[in-house]
């Protein structure tokens, strides 16, 4: 009886032991499918790993709705038909530069994402329709983009749950200098031109002063009082 009492004290004193620690556990990296065709899910689905999880969205704009500003995540961008491909790519950097797109495009297209490859915009392309090793080999590219990304610029949590400092006056507001007051170019102009007149004028007449005050004490400028001009002696001289 004492061994069962001190067994249940013991595990009352370290919960750890009967739990695992689960706080450090990484979230799953959304693996997000834009494609109107239902018909890719299937064809998709059995190559997408346990890490990853599998989303399908409609189109660019759904996506832009359906996930947060900055989130991590590989997009699979079904690019077939697309007339304005760079566009597209620009909006979803400016989403989230935590994206690492794929385009699926048909072999014909491959001249497209030659450039977009190279400026690092879109991570592989991937030829329709989906070939199993093509695939894989390109999703993993994609989850180590991401992976560096998410290394450089951070996961993304703050932009994602939307915590922002509070707006100044708030009573949350940090004290700190107040702020300036926005003044109009014109009068900013126009103070710092009659500074600078004011400061041209203190000038001239300080380099007035100096060379007055230079002249007052030059020997040269003024006769000194022991010094007389020679007088002609009008007796010595001779008819």
């Amino acid at each position: 009886m004492q061994n069962a009492t001190r067994k249940s004290e013991s595990a009352r004193s370290d919960p750890a032991q009967r739990k695992p620690v689960t706080a450090g556990k990484r979230a799953k990296l959304p693996v997000l499918l834009i494609s109107g065709d239902d018909a890719l899910w299937p064809q998709i689905g059995p190559h997408v790993g346990g890490d990853l999880v599998l989303k399908q969205v409609d189109s660019i704009d759904e996506l832009l709705t359906a996930t947060a500003s900055g989130q991590p995540a590989v997009v699979l961008w079904d690019a077939r038909n697309q007339a304005d491909a760079a566009g597209a790519l620009s909006r979803l950097q400016l989403h989230s530069p935590r994206l690492a797109v794929v385009a699926l495009d048909e072999a014909s297209g491959a001249q497209t994402w030659t450039n977009p490859i190279a400026l690092r915009q879109v991570v592989a392309h991937v030829t329709m329709p989906i070939q199993a090793a093509q695939f894989t080999a390109a999703l993993e590219s994609a989850q180590e983009e991401v992976n560096a990304r998410m290394a450089l610029l951070g996961d993304g949590s703050a932009a994602a749950t939307g915590t922002a400092a509070p707006a100044a006056g708030s009573p949350g507001a940090p004290a700190g200098p107040r702020s300036i007051p926005w003044l109009p170019a014109s009068l900013i102009a126009g103070h710092c031109t009659g500074m600078k007149k004011q400061r041209l004028s203190l000038q001239s007449r300080g380099n007035l002063n100096s060379s007055w005050a230079l002249a007052q004490r030059s020997p040269i400028s003024r006769p000194s009082p022991y010094h007389q001009p020679a007088r002609r002696c009008t007796n010595c001289s001779r008819a």
